[in-house]
């Protein structure tokens, strides 16, 4: 018979799911990529960045935790907002920890306050007064602390870090582990996220495209990624590249001066998706207008998988 609780030959090997939640461009993604040490979430200093659950995976000796890195909780707008609320919504069932993530460098304010009825109900809550480093007031830190905790009174841990810099990450990631149960990995012992190929190549690509343009293109923009399996060789891998925005106007944009735009996120993306990947990428791409790609369900369903 094999002991439940061994896993590898370990005994009493524990494993979690992490929800980490907020309001959006709080730093979910970057906190997540600083727990894992890996730059798995695409961050970009636009709300809205992340748009569906991702799973971002670290396996310690003697552990696995699953962090589930969600869309910012948020007013909906129109179908993608809705989606992508529901998305959040749904990663606060069926979990171990909640992570609540507050941004420490604002005031507490209305959508605070929404995130905190939301958590404090679950059992196992972390708050995470994140951005630390970009307010220089301990002060007023320690008293947005103190409210969010006044929120949430059950909270187990009170965070005030920066998961820019990494302050204090090594101790949120303690506290969990100290909160694991019992029982074995849900994933392989060499995965580190759930995210196909397909859907890395793209996200990567639309990170790249977010660092590059203007302020008012983020929530339109899209990308589509799939591989061509018969190009493909031993070392080196070709994926098919669409590039989708809402108006007419935002296509020159995203495709810049002689192709420029298009190459520089290329090659950003490029050298990432090799590092993750571990092949030579080629990344062909071509940009379309679907002014109603948002509101589709046919099409957020394509896009956000």
């Amino acid at each position: 018979m094999i002991d439940e609780n061994t896993q590898d030959g370990i005994t009493d090997f524990r494993c979690g799911i992490v929800s980490v939640v907020g309001r959006p461009n709080v730093g979910k993604s970057t906190l997540v990529n600083a727990l894992v040490e890996k730059d798995l979430s695409i961050t970009s200093g636009h709300a809205g960045t992340t748009r569906r659950q991702i799973r971002a995976i670290d396996n310690g000796e003697n552990y696995q935790i699953i962090y589930v890195d969600t869309p910012g909780i948020h007013k909906p707008r129109g179908g993608l907002s809705e989606r992508m609320n529901e998305s959040a919504y749904d990663a606060l069932s069926g979990v171990d920890i909640v992570i609540g993530v507050f941004d420490a460098s604002a005031d507490i304010g209305k959508g605070d306050t929404f995130i905190a009825e939301k958590i404090k109900a679950h059992r196992n809550v972390f708050l995470v007064l994140n951005k630390c480093d970009v307010e220089k007031s301990f002060e007023r830190v320690a008293m947005r602390a103190q409210q969010i905790s006044e929120l949430v009174p059950d909270a187990r841990h009170v965070f005030i870090t920066s998961a820019f810099t990494h302050k204090n990450v090594h101790l949120i990631r303690r506290a969990i582990i100290e909160q694991l149960e019992v029982g074995p990995a849900l994933f392989d012992r060499d995965a580190e996220h759930d995210m196909s190929d397909d859907f890395l190549v793209a996200e990567l690509y639309r990170e790249a495209l977010l660092r590059l343009v203007r302020d008012e293109l983020p929530q339109g923009i899209a990308v589509i990624a799939r591989e061509d399996r018969d190009s493909t060789k031993d070392d080196k891998r070709f994926f098919d590249l669409k590039v989708i925005v809402i108006t007419k106007s935002h296509k020159p944009i995203v495709i810049g001066k002689g192709g420029s735009m298009l190459e520089t996120a290329g090659s950003v993306a490029r050298s990432r998706a090799e590092a993750l990947l571990g092949y030579h990428i080629v990344m062909r791409t071509r940009v379309e207008v679907d002014e109603k790609w948002q509101s589709r369900t046919e099409n957020l369903d394509t896009y956000l998988l």
